[in-house]
C-alpha cells in the first residue's frame, strides 16, 4: 500500500488555546484549529458524540459543524495555518484534512460543505505549494492562497463568488471555468450543469455581508490569532490524500506521477524514518 508521509499541525499548549495530541488508535483525531467567534448555537459532530460549540473550543479533523437556523448565526473558524472559516446560518461542514509542511511552504486544506453560506480566506503561513479544496454537492472550488464567498442551496446548487486571488470551480462533469477577477461568479446548478460564465454580482455580494464580523468579534478573532501565531509548532508525521484529492489546474498531478515512480524505492527509507519519529513524539499518528 501506497505511503507517503506529509505532516499534520498540532499547536503546543498554552493557557486559553488548549492543543489536542493527534489520533492514537480509538483516540481522538488531531486538532485542526479553534472556534475564535461563536454566535447563536452550533454543534460539533464527530463520531456518535455531540457538542454545543462555545468560543475556544478545540476543532478536529473529520469533525462536523452544523450551525443553527437563527438568521444572526456565525460560527467563525480559524485553523492552525490561520485559515479562516466562516459559516453563517443553516449551513454544514466536514473538515476533511489539514496536512502542512512548513519546512518546504506546503500544505493540503479540504472541506466539504453540503449546505448554507461559507466564507473561506486562506491562510498566511505557506504560499506557492499550499493546496486547498472545498467540495460541494455538485462542483469542487480549486484554490491557492484565496478568499472567496460560497453559497449552497438545499437542492446542492452551488455559487461562489471571488474576494481576492482566483480560483478554479468545476463539476462533476470536469468542466471549469477560472475566476480570477473580484467580486465576480459563477454557478453550478443543481443538476450539476457546466459552471456559468464569471460576472460581478452585487447583488450577491451584499448577501455575503452577513458574514462580517462586528469591532468586538473582530477583535477577540484577532486575539485569538495573535496567540496562535506565538505559538510553536510541533511536526507529526501524517499520511497524504489521494492524489486526486485535491488539484489544481493538472499541476499536482504531473508531480504525483513522479512520486509514484519513486515509491517502490523510497518506501522501506520511508518506513525507516517514520518508526524513528514515532519513538521521538508520543503524540505520533499511527
Amino acid at each position: 500500500m501506497r505511503r507517503i508521509s506529509l505532516i499534520l499541525l498540532v499547536l503546543a499548549t498554552r493557557p486559553g488555546i488548549a492543543a489536542e495530541p493527534a489520533s492514537t488508535p480509538g483516540g481522538t483525531p488531531p486538532q485542526v484549529g479553534l472556534s475564535s467567534v461563536v454566535v447563536r448555537e452550533s454543534q460539533g459532530q464527530l463520531g456518535d458524540k455531540t457538542r454545543v460549540m462555545v468560543l475556544r473550543n478545540p476543532v478536529y479533523r473529520n469533525e462536523r459543524l452544523i450551525t443553527g437556523s437563527d438568521k444572526e448565526t456565525l460560527l467563525h473558524l480559524r485553523l492552525l495555518d490561520n485559515t479562516v472559516l466562516t459559516l453563517g446560518p443553516s449551513s454544514e461542514i466536514v473538515l476533511d484534512d489539514f496536512a502542512i509542511d512548513p519546512k518546504s511552504g506546503s500544505a493540503e486544506v479540504q472541506v466539504n460543505i453540503t449546505r448554507g453560506v461559507l466564507r473561506f480566506i486562506g491562510g498566511k503561513q505557506v504560499n506557492a505549494g499550499v493546496r486547498y479544496r472545498v467540495n460541494t454537492p455538485v462542483a469542487t472550488i480549486g484554490v491557492r492562497g484565496t478568499a472567496f464567498n460560497l453559497r449552497v442551496d438545499a437542492d446542492g446548487g452551488t455559487t461562489v463568488q471571488l474576494i481576492e486571488g482566483e480560483l478554479a470551480m468545476e463539476n462533476e462533469a470536469g468542466d471549469e471555468v477560472l475566476i480570477d477577477d473580484p467580486n465576480e461568479a459563477s454557478t453550478v446548478d443543481e443538476s450539476g450543469a457546466a459552471p456559468t460564465e464569471p460576472e460581478i454580482d452585487t447583488e450577491l455580494e451584499a448577501e455575503f455581508d452577513t458574514l462580517d464580523l462586528s469591532p468586538e468579534q473582530a477583535a477577540e478573532d484577532e486575539l485569538i490569532e495573535e496567540e496562535m501565531d506565538a505559538e510553536t509548532i510541533e511536526a507529526i508525521e501524517g499520511e497524504e490524500p489521494d492524489d486526486d484529492d485535491l488539484s489544481f489546474d493538472g499541476q499536482d498531478e504531473e508531480g504525483a506521477e513522479d512520486e509514484d515512480g519513486a515509491e517502490d524505492e523510497d518506501e522501506a527509507e520511508d518506513e525507516e524514518e517514520a518508526e524513528d519519529e514515532d519513538e521521538d513524539d508520543p503524540f505520533g499518528e499511527e
